[in-house]
């Protein structure tokens, strides 16, 4: 999405939604100067009482300076923390809901789970995320536990659609893999497939046993076939789901995020896609205004590059809602 097709669907979509970001950013910044300023206070009162030969005073006074710190700085941390929270799921159930008919599923609704999530704590909480087990099956998960972040779910021209920002950490079991952080998006496939088919961009991300068994699939795209590996059980099918306007936009989307590692599969009539990287997904800044159209640019993109998937699904196998 270029500058200028971004602003246009800025000011289409998105600023009647956003009027009223800024005033809660600059609640949210008063609170976070406020607690930057009464520890900066208290830190150099305690530096000015640092007069005393008393060793004993001397140690209490610094103790006491550090436990100020280690107080007021997460406290401080945690306002922006929960500043993103509530100005993502109000952005997100706005843009998704109102574009797309899909509903956004906050991990962190209130500031308990904000700070239990800080703490690694808040796992049992959330409750709105992929199946588990679902998740399991896949090769990219399998032997791993799920530490779930956003959720988007609903009705998307038709098909049951599932996105979901998650952490994925490896279990104490042969062959599992190590820690990665991305979305998982499952799309319904109404087109019943027997085969198993499996294709990555990351060898590392694929468990050593998945390609047992299947055959390498190369497609007429040269191109392709250098940034994506193609295994199935059966070249019709894996030719039918990468078809060129598919092929094309995975290509365009490794092509234009080089820190993505792209992997996916199709089992039990879905189309999994895991796109596997460091960012968090869907944030906007804190030290940016809530009016300025650029601190928007980059989750409406992540979205747009999801949607326009889906679209590209859709179109590329009409035949198969026939």
């Amino acid at each position: 999405m270029d500058n200028k097709e971004y602003n246009d669907f800025f000011n289409k979509n998105i600023r009647a939604c956003i009027k009223d970001f800024e005033t809660i950013r600059r609640e949210y910044l008063v609170l976070w100067f406020f607690i930057y300023v009464l520890m900066i206070i208290a830190c150099l009162f305690l530096i000015f009482r640092l007069q005393s030969k008393n060793f004993e005073l001397l140690f209490a006074q610094i103790f006491l300076c550090s436990l100020v710190i280690m107080f007021l700085h997460p406290a401080a941390c945690m306002v922006i923390t929960r500043y993103r929270s509530v100005i993502k799921e109000k952005f997100l159930n706005n843009m998704l809901t109102k574009l797309y008919g899909l509903a956004y599923y906050n991990a962190n609704p209130t500031i308990w789970t904000n700070i239990l999530a800080s703490f690694g704590m808040n796992d049992f909480l959330v409750t709105n995320h992929m199946d588990c087990e679902e998740l399991q099956n896949l090769s990219v998960a399998s032997g791993c536990s799920f530490s779930f972040d956003d959720f988007i779910k609903g009705k998307y021209n038709g098909l049951d659609v599932e996105i979901q920002e998650l952490s994925c950490k490896k279990l104490m079991i042969k062959n599992s893999l190590p820690f990665w952080h991305g979305l998982v998006m499952s799309v319904d496939f109404k087109k019943d497939f027997c085969s198993k088919i499996v294709f990555y961009s990351d060898n590392e991300m694929c468990v050593r046993s998945a390609n047992s068994g299947l055959e390498r699939i190369y497609s007429e795209d040269v191109e392709f076939n250098k940034i994506f590996n193609v295994y199935s059980t059966d070249q019709i099918d894996a030719r039918y789901i990468f078809n060129p306007v598919f092929m094309e936009k995975l290509k365009s989307i490794a092509k234009n995020n080089p820190d993505y590692k792209i992997n996916g599969e199709f089992y039990n009539q879905k189309l999994y896609i895991v796109i596997s990287s460091a960012k968090n997904w869907f944030e906007i800044p804190f030290f940016k205004s809530a009016s300025n159209a650029e601190v928007y640019y980059q989750p409406v993109n992540d979205i747009n590059n999801l949607i326009s998937l889906l679209d590209t699904i859709i179109q590329g196998n009409k035949q198969a809602y026939n």
